[in-house]
């Protein structure tokens, strides 16, 4: 999945170093996070925030654990406008355009859409780890980032992120 459709007018803003996540994880790490955080660190290209067309979203490998949400609609009413294959089967997604309390379960919702706004408010990476009752009881236990994204001009207007979970025995 390609979001090249999007009109980009990037401009760099100025590079920070708090919440920068070690570019040491690229390729070694087998956590969808880490990963994750490493390409989003690694398209700062010394700016603050990525540009959403250096995240090569859709074509790098690691894409099937990582997601895209738009920053326009907040809340529990944000919308995923891209998310790779294995999230997208897990989440139960025909295709991606759902909005996020449409589509994860409720306490999940929440820590994503918590997730979302910290990342937005505050600038920088937000690591999630939390658990969650499936509808048949069982418990999930999750990890995610959020990381703020620019398409156009210095303000943020993606969250891209990642999300791994397992079942607790």
């Amino acid at each position: 999945m390609s979001l090249q459709s999007l009109e980009l007018n990037l401009a760099d803003a100025p590079y920070e170093t708090d919440g920068v996540i070690a570019n040491d994880y690229a390729g070694r790490d087998r956590r969808a996070t880490a990963r994750a955080g490493a390409n989003w660190h690694n398209a700062c290209e010394g700016a603050a925030w990525p540009r959403l067309a250096g995240l090569h979203i859709g074509e790098a490998a690691d894409w099937n654990d990582c997601f895209v949400i738009r920053c326009d609609n907040r809340g529990r009413h944000a919308i995923i406008v891209a998310c790779g294959d294995t999230l997208q089967s897990d989440w139960q997604m025909d295709r991606p355009g759902g909005v996020l309390e449409d589509i994860l379960p409720d306490h999940l919702c929440d820590k994503f859409a918590e997730g979302c706004e910290r990342s937005l408010t505050e600038g920088r990476p937000i690591y999630l780890e939390d658990s969650y009752q499936e509808r048949d009881q069982r418990e999930i236990l999750f990890r995610g980032v959020m990381m703020p994204v620019r398409a156009n001009g210095d303000d943020i207007d993606f969250i891209y992120g990642a999300y791994s979970h397992k079942i607790n025995a």
